[in-house]
């Protein structure tokens, strides 16, 4: 029970913390224009700014995708600079039942575009899956009893357009808070996050843990709790979430 509530908790935090935290909606002025009514589902406003750009390499300029480590007593997160997609996400201190003499890893081998994103404005789609971040460190240990440490990653395109995605992590709390921010788009981005195939199992089959795998999502009507095992088509839950 208590791993099910470990995975229950870095899911929350990746899905709901990136929708709600990582672009926030912007605060109340005076708009130009309103957004159509045809938005698209599962998404959420992307706080855009107009201030000094970011330190960004040229869109241009030939960066190499690499893997960038986050270590502590409790934890071992891999990111990848290329869309700054979450590649790895071990609870170390929790064994698997699938993976023998391994821990814990939430991520399904294979997944690239974990927490990777997309950005809609009007009838546009930027795909920064694919974009190579740059990363401003090659890796983070944190130890015991030490304060909280940031790993920031920034990208720069073609036209003035910037992104920045900003990771805090503690060496006690498998939390991890994010912030984000977006140059050059104007009013109205959509930010969609990618969360791949699900989380990875690591319950022994004899527990049954898929009877109590759900999606739970706020929305217009209220909270919709869909429990996976019972679903037999595809579920569209109604946004904005």
């Amino acid at each position: 029970m208590e791993k099910r509530v470990l995975l229950a908790v870095f899911l929350m935090s990746a899905v709901i913390l990136l929708t709600n935290l990582l672009f926030p909606p912007p605060e109340p002025g005076p708009q130009e224009g309103a957004a159509g009514a045809d938005t698209a589902v599962a998404t959420a406003p992307a706080a855009v700014v107009e201030r000094a750009a970011l330190p960004m390499a040229p869109a241009t300029q030939a960066v190499e995708a690499r893997v960038v480590e986050v270590r502590s007593p409790l934890y071992r997160y891999a990111f990848a600079t290329r869309g700054a997609a979450l590649l790895e996400a071990e609870l170390v201190k929790y064994p698997s039942y699938t993976r023998p003499g391994q821990p814990v890893q939430l991520i399904p081998e294979g997944t690239l575009d974990f927490l990777a994103h997309r950005v809609i404005v009007g009838r546009d789609t930027l795909d920064l899956r694919n974009a190579v971040f740059q990363a401003d460190a090659s890796s983070l240990t944190l130890q015991e009893g030490e304060g909280p440490r940031e790993l920031r990653f920034t990208y720069g395109g073609n036209g003035g357009f910037g992104a920045e995605i900003t990771y805090t992590f503690l060496p006690d709390s498998y939390l991890v808070g994010v912030r984000g921010r977006l140059l050059g788009l104007g009013s109205g981005a959509l930010l969609l996050t990618e969360i791949g195939p699900g989380l990875a199992a690591h319950e022994d089959p004899a527990h049954r843990s898929e009877r109590q795998q759900a999606v739970v999502a706020r929305g217009p009507q209220g909270i919709e709790n869909l429990v996976l095992e019972k679903q037999r088509a595809p579920q569209v839950v109604d946004g904005p979430l």
